[in-house]
């Protein structure tokens, strides 16, 4: 496919954003279906005070904040957590994040990988 990228094409065909954030620069980048999962608009900059502003107040905001914007103690990680929307809906969301790290021998942490998706309907029908 011309065009497209393998991150774009898994993200529509499994229906999950892609999430990146660079330790060396601060930068951050949410794609659009990322955005759409946490409750932020388009044009709404990816950073921890608008993810902070749509979590679920008893989900633990430090917690869930971190999960996005620092290195995980693990290689891997998964969280699930709930976002309301800015019309007050609550949906769950699953992220899953890779910490990637310099290969050199300190093992420094370059950067955080990840996807994101909506399990609503799976924590529904659990909790019928």
């Amino acid at each position: 496919m011309q065009g497209t990228s393998e991150d774009d094409l898994l993200a529509w065909a499994t229906d999950a954003g892609v999430f990146e954030h660079e330790f060396a620069t601060g930068l951050t980048r949410f794609g659009h279906r990322c955005q759409s999962h946490l409750g932020l608009e388009p044009d709404q900059p990816p950073g921890p005070e608008s993810l902070r502003a749509r979590l679920h107040s008893d989900d633990g905001l430090v917690q869930c904040v971190d999960f996005y914007f620092r290195p995980a103690p693990a290689t891997e990680s998964t969280l699930e957590h709930r976002i309301v929307s800015a019309d007050g809906s609550v949906r769950w969301v699953q992220a899953r994040a890779r910490t990637e790290f310099a290969p050199d021998e300190a093992r420094r942490p370059v950067r955080l990988r990840g996807v994101i998706r909506d399990v609503t309907d799976r924590r529904s029908a659990e909790e019928s």
